[in-house]
């Protein structure tokens, strides 16, 4: 009695089409069967049917995900097509029962689905491959056009200026107006010398010489103190705002920059493009830097290159000392100030054609010593390696790289900003990273075994090194010693 209620109870769970298929086939002989003879045949076509009804479900899922993405209409209309083939296909299935027609029908849709994404997949790299094509002719075009641009420099002594790299990367020409407070009359200049990673470069004036004796300020080159008053001068966006000198004032904000780089300063004081290279004066008229940017989507947020890095550049490259060393304005006020020093800032100007103006008489710090995968005598970590080091006359460049071996997709590279190199027994400080965040910030891994490379920026250390060590701290793995440069 109890059997035949289970018999009865899954004749019961299953379609009206599985019963009738079941009734049919009982007969005479059927009778002998034992139970779980007679349960087979049902219990096959109820896993079947289970089979084919996961499979609408899966496949409803995948085509509802796809269509959730921005797509092109082409493929939201073929895979829309291939869900209303899979309703139509559930509700047979619900009506009528399973037959053979389903899962071949099911197996089709699977490949339909594939076959659409595939297309779809090819359509976007064409477009991609296109879209890439005009930019390229684009850009080549507008790379063959004329530009012209400018930004600020200021006096050092000896017909000597300084402005920022990036003021006068790729130019054929660069002219200096406001010498000796004439805007009228422009003159040629020379690159002496260029610093692309601290975006410094040294020029020299052709043809005239300003009264750099006179100088009114003097250029400090140890560190200024958080809150301390500071002014700017500069000709930002000459086009609209005129060529008159420009001043704005602030404060310190923080001795480091924009992600905790250490060799600028963070500013208040509002700058603008064209700014770039001006001179940054602490409260009694000292230089303590050289504007080179400003936070895009940030309020008053602008950054300025320390003076101990230009004293390096010059010391790398010019024999005497250039920087201005008497302070003339200190108890000036702030327009006495600015009245005194504004025929020493001056206006630059440069151009992607040749006027036969722009010479490089002098060193861009190109020169210098590398070693590509240098031996080491020990290395504490296990996945950090040294990929090369480069040391030029104005600064040490380390490059790295470390290898998530973790599966765990949280993690991610931090610095400590005071991280450090070892040459004949004397300290070098991290300057700068690229690649790398500085902690508390991170940069994170995006898959396992994900290699990332990143570069540390040092002081130049003395030529007759011949082995350094890197400590990023005393509590981190992160610590290699005898990084051999031979």
């Amino acid at each position: 009695m109890r059997k035949k209620l289970v018999y009865f109870l899954l004749l019961l769970a299953l379609p009206m089409q599985a019963q009738h298929t079941i009734d049919y086939t009982i007969d005479s002989s059927f009778k002998s069967y034992s139970l779980e003879e007679r349960l087979k045949p049902a219990l096959i076509y109820k896993n079947a049917y289970n089979n084919a009804q996961s499979k609408i479900f899966e496949l409803s899922d995948r085509i509802t995900a796809i269509l959730s993405q921005n797509v092109d209409n082409t493929l939201r209309s073929e895979l829309t097509e291939e869900l209303n083939n899979l309703n139509r296909i559930q509700e047979t299935l619900s009506k009528s029962g399973l037959n053979p027609s389903i899962n071949s029908n099911l197996n089709q849709i699977q490949l339909n689905i594939n076959k659409h994404v595939i297309s779809y997949n090819e359509r976007i790299k064409k477009k991609e491959e296109e879209e890439k094509r005009i930019a390229e002719e684009e850009a080549k075009k507008a790379a063959e056009m004329p530009k012209s641009w400018s930004g600020t420099g200021f006096a050092l002594t000896s017909n000597y200026i300084v402005t920022n790299y990036h003021v006068i990367e790729n130019a054929k020409s660069i002219t200096i107006q406001g010498i000796n407070g004439n805007h009228a009359n422009k003159y040629g200049a020379s690159v002496i010398a260029s610093d692309k990673n601290n975006d410094l470069a040294i020029l020299k004036v052709n043809g005239v010489n300003f009264a750099s004796t006179n100088i009114p300020y003097s250029v400090k080159t140890t560190t200024s103190e958080v809150g301390e008053e500071v002014f700017v001068l500069g000709y930002p966006l000459t086009a609209t705002m005129g060529d008159e000198i420009k001043l704005t004032t602030g404060v310190v904000s923080s001795k480091s920059g924009f992600q905790g780089d250490v060799s600028e300063y963070q500013i208040s004081a509002p700058i603008q493009p064209g700014n770039s290279g001006g001179p940054l004066f602490d409260s009694k008229g000292n230089v303590i830097g050289i504007v080179s940017a400003k936070h895009v989507g940030a309020e008053n947020v602008g950054y300025a290159i320390k003076t101990s890095y230009l004293r390096n550049l010059m010391e790398s490259a010019i024999t005497t000392n250039v920087l201005p060393q008497s302070n003339k304005i200190s108890s000036l006020n702030l327009s006495g100030k600015v009245k005194a020093v504004k025929n020493y800032v001056y206006c630059i100007t440069c151009s992607s054609t040749d006027n036969g103006i722009l010479n490089y008489e002098g060193s861009s710090n190109s020169s210098g010593r590398t070693y590509n995968y240098p031996t080491t005598n020990r290395n504490m970590s296990n996945t950090l390696k040294v990929i090369s080091v480069d040391i030029q006359d104005n600064q040490t460049t380390l490059t790295l790289s470390d290898k998530n071996t973790d599966d765990d997709d949280e993690q991610y590279l931090t610095l400590d900003r005071n991280a450090y190199i070892v040459a004949n027994g004397q300290r070098y400080t991290l300057k700068k990273a690229e690649g790398i965040a500085l902690s508390p910030n991170k940069t994170f891994f995006s898959f396992t075994g994900e290699t990332k490379t990143f570069k540390l920026y040092f002081p130049a250390i003395p030529k007759n090194a011949t082995s350094i060590d890197f400590v990023e701290s005393s509590d981190s793995e992160w610590k290699i010693f005898g990084i051999q440069l031979r």
